[in-house]
């Protein structure tokens, strides 16, 4: 609901009128019907159409019961098919007198909620029209929407809307909907109509420029207008001219590329260091979170970020629309904003530097997160075979590290977690007698540093457990050196 609240509060519905009638039609068709499946890119405005369209239906034919689900982020609890189902079914029991208890079983779920359906429908004079945005974005979508390819009860319509380049092949033979992009005639209504509400008009040039990019797709997607309108007004706003900078805004060919230009110029708006820091950080916060973060988890998060602070943050970002302030929580304010992170941090480099790192992978194989670790290699574009020749490659550089130090790094443990690794281990014995021997004298305990060992041992238990018998030995090995100088402390 909040979702569609969202939606609905947004001016942009240029062009929707020739699309209602043939949503009407759908759900005002006699005998079963398979769902209507609305085709479109990110951006193009499939949410605003759901929503404003149900608005429309509601008010129009109030015996109906209209149910909605606006997915959001692949991250977001709204992703998950089985909470869906959970409150959808929740919502029908409501329309019958003494419901069952609600199961939790997801299996059970699944199966009873047809069954729902044609209870409800059967009572109800308008039907059930149940509207479904992005499903496409569900986790494991195909499996658990199944129930979508089987003949529906008479009495309900399904409406859904999926990315054209992420749509399965067995959902494209329902009956299509394609979203096309603004006309000219449209960006250019957008566009006057978007700078009306801040009280600015562009010169002829400016305008005539803009006009020209917005040919291709991508550039006359609403969301691009409106982000591009928001930067302008910021731009004038604080900078007072935008001629110069209108030739960079428009060398981008989509949104994400138009929000990184927008990242890039915003955090530029804090002159001291720190404090552009704070807002990468905040950011990446933001990305990371499944739902979003509220105001006090980023002040606890970001240490230096005071109220005022943020609260400057928040206002740039807000009105460049990549952030956005839903049920209590900061969260990006589209699935494009997200990309756009991820391309503004370089994530990719980033994500394969963390998990090469040797440490995080025994830490998360230790806690079998051996799927998760698998995860991360693919969503850089790396297979099994890529990913185990890239450990080799890293142990091969930290032979070389410990043939120049007496670093004391437990590889021999690592080695035995990857099934592709036993080069891995026949490595680290070497490594592990050149650096240590078969076993270590105490001359050899005296001669270490105590910080040195110290440090060794948090490291081992960050990565390896409290309950690792390497970490117990080397426990052992820093009572021995205390004992030997007398450190009773």
């Amino acid at each position: 609901m909040v979702a569609l609240n969202a939606a609905l509060s947004s001016s942009c519905e240029l062009g929707f009128e020739k699309y209602y009638e043939q949503l009407n039609a759908h759900v005002h068709a006699c005998g079963p019907q398979p769902p209507l499946l609305i085709i479109g890119n990110s951006g193009i405005g499939r949410s605003l159409l759901l929503a404003k369209w149900t608005q429309l239906h509601q008010e129009k034919y109030p015996s109906s019961l209209v149910m909605c689900h606006f997915v959001g982020s692949e991250s977001s609890v709204g992703a998950d098919a089985i909470l869906m189902i959970r409150r959808l079914t929740a919502q029908l029991m409501q329309h019958v007198t003494s419901p069952p208890a609600l199961t939790c079983n997801p299996v059970r779920l699944e199966e009873e909620f047809p069954r729902w359906l044609e209870k409800v429908s059967s009572r109800l004079p308008g039907g059930v029209v149940l509207v479904l945005d992005s499903i496409d974005l569900f986790q494991q979508a195909e499996l658990h929407l199944k129930w979508l390819l089987d003949p529906l009860p008479v009495g309900v319509h399904v409406i859904a809307s999926v990315n054209e380049k992420t749509c399965p092949q067995s959902w494209r033979q329902w009956a299509t909907l394609y979203l096309e992009p603004l006309s000219k005639k449209n960006v250019k209504e957008l566009l006057r109509a978007e700078l009306a509400l801040f009280d600015i008009r562009l010169s002829m040039e400016d305008e005539a420029k803009i006009l020209n990019h917005c040919q291709t797709e991508e550039t006359c997607a609403p969301l691009f207008i409106m982000v591009l309108v928001r930067h302008i007004v910021w731009t004038l706003k604080h900078e007072g001219q935008l001629t110069s900078y209108l030739d960079t805004l428009l060398t981008c060919q989509d949104c994400v590329d138009l929000y990184v230009c927008v990242i890039d110029k915003v955090q530029s708006l804090w002159e001291i260091d720190d404090v552009r820091q704070m807002m990468m950080k905040v950011l990446k916060l933001l990305y990371v979170s499944r739902n979003g973060l509220n105001e006090n988890e980023l002040l606890a998060l970001v240490p230096g970020l005071t109220w005022p602070l943020w609260t400057s943050m928040f206002n740039a970002l807000t009105d460049q629309l990549v952030t956005k302030y839903q049920t209590g929580l900061v969260m990006p304010a589209h699935l494009q904003t997200s990309k756009a992170l991820y391309k503004f941090f370089q994530t990719e480099i980033f994500l394969k530097n963390c998990i090469l790192n040797l440490c995080v992978f025994q830490r998360l194989y230790a806690r079998g997160r051996c799927a998760e670790l698998i995860s991360y290699w693919q969503l850089i574009g790396a297979d099994k075979t890529r990913m185990a020749q890239a450990y080799l490659t890293q142990t091969k550089y930290m032979e070389e590290v410990l043939n120049q130090s007496n670093l004391n790094i437990n590889i021999s443990g690592i080695a035995d977690m990857h099934e592709l690794a036993e080069p891995l281990k026949r490595r680290a014995l070497i490594i592990k007698k050149k650096t240590r021997g078969p076993r270590i004298s105490t001359g050899q305990i005296r001669s270490i540093d105590p910080m040195v060992q110290r440090r060794a041992l948090q490291l081992e238990e960050l990565a390896m457990g409290p309950d690792s018998a390497d970490l117990a030995h080397t426990l052992n090995e820093l009572g021995v050196l205390y004992y030997l100088q007398s450190n009773q402390e």
